[in-house]
């Protein structure tokens, strides 16, 4: 065999054994390299790149803006980065969109009640108050309970503390300390808010769990009864400021805004509370003249100069702020006004306002620069003569 020869060969077999090595290794991946789903949870990790997801696993079954579904779980997104994960039945799983809010639910039984579904989620340790938002589908009459576990232990480090019906801001349970379980007045998305209590050196991943209840169903009075839409955390504090701000004590709660006027609310209740920054870019000016217009059966009958502390040149300066003008600022934090089938009215101001002085008064009671103070605390309250 000559030396040529000896080439040929040497070079045949290595081709063929390159050949086999490839073939071996690219016989362990999936047709197009990407992990099985079968082991995401040994892949996929709280903050971690979006980019990666799709590197791992590929286009999705199914995806919205925040949210990506593969065979056998799902994934929550923002922008970036993986926000929670969790498994999806194979059966009975629902997806619905509200409000621009891609809603996933999926459904099974486990011992004699039904997890109508889970969220993996995850807080930064910080000295802060942390909350952040899930959404579900719950139907009326539902009792549904809420399970927190840390590391497959139930926890008090993150409490469930409002739940609300997103078409509907009307239909919220809150209660700082913690809600356990509901009776679902309405059918309909619903926002679970989650708060960790601050000062935690560790950041927080927990999973939970929306359990419906088994038991036989309430009727609507007794559902009515049970949704309790002022809690006890509430009731307390509103009893609290009965005791020490009897004049700006507020029966009944609504926002105003430029479709529905204030006299509107009046109808039905004996009395209303007006929190002007719900409102988009309403300004303590655009409320004065809105509480104030004769159109609304809002008339001023009477500007009593010692009313809440109030002297007559500062009287004046909010009949300037009703007219949109730039005063000085107030030397008092709360106005009285009287109207002719009104008690009265009460209006407060941030204390930023106050820290900023005369500029401050000037900004807030101006219409420029809006959205430099929108957030800002603002609050109105209105009474009838004959409720008090």
């Amino acid at each position: 065999m000559n030396y040529f020869t000896r080439l040929i060969y040497i070079f045949s077999f290595t081709v063929i054994f390159m050949l086999v090595a490839a073939n071996t290794i690219f016989a362990n991946e999936p047709a197009n390299s990407k992990i099985t789903t079968d082991d995401w949870q040994k892949h996929i990790e709280f903050g971690m790149p979006l980019s990666e997801i799709y590197d791992k696993y590929g286009e999705p079954i199914y995806k919205t803006t925040n949210y990506l579904e593969y065979k056998g779980f799902y994934v929550n997104i923002d922008d970036t980065r993986v926000t929670g994960y969790g498994p999806v039945s194979s059966s009975d799983t629902l997806t619905i969109k509200a409000k621009n809010t891609d809603t996933k639910a999926a459904s099974h039984t486990e011992n004699n009640d039904t997890i109508i579904t889970s969220f993996h989620n995850s807080l930064n340790a910080g000295a802060q108050l942390q909350k952040l938002q899930n959404y579900v589908l719950l139907e009326k009459g539902w009792r549904v309970k809420f399970e927190i576990e840390e590391h497959g232990q139930l926890t008090n480090k993150v409490t469930v503390s409002k739940v609300q019906l997103t078409s509907d801001k009307a239909i919220v349970v809150a209660n700082a300390d913690k809600i356990t379980e509901i009776q679902v007045p309405e059918t309909g998305v619903y926002e679970i808010t989650q708060i960790a209590k601050p000062n935690f050196a560790e950041p927080i991943n927990f999973v939970i769990r929306l359990v419906k209840v088994k038991g036989q169903e309430v009727d609507d009075a007794k559902r009515v009864e049970n949704t309790v839409l002022e809690t006890k955390e509430k009731q307390r504090l509103e009893e609290q400021n009965k005791r020490e701000y009897p004049a700006k004590y507020p029966l009944h709660q609504a926002v105003l805004d430029y479709n529905k006027p204030a006299i509107a609310e009046l109808i039905a209740s004996s009395s209303i509370s007006i929190n002007a920054f719900d409102c988009y870019e309403c300004t303590p000016c655009d409320v004065a003249r809105k509480l104030t217009d004769p159109g609304k059966g809002l008339e001023i009958f009477n500007l009593l100069k010692n009313a809440g502390g109030s002297t007559a040149a500062e009287v004046k300066k909010f009949a300037a702020l009703k007219d949109g003008k730039n005063v000085d600022q107030p030397s008092w934090e709360y106005q009285t006004i009287f109207f002719t089938d009104m008690e009265l009215i009460t209006i407060s101001f941030d204390e930023r306002v106050n820290e900023l002085g005369k500029e401050g008064w000037e900004m807030i009671s101006s219409r420029r620069a809006k959205s430099d103070f929108d957030g800002w605390g603002f609050e109105a309250s209105l009474k009838r003569k004959k409720s008090l």
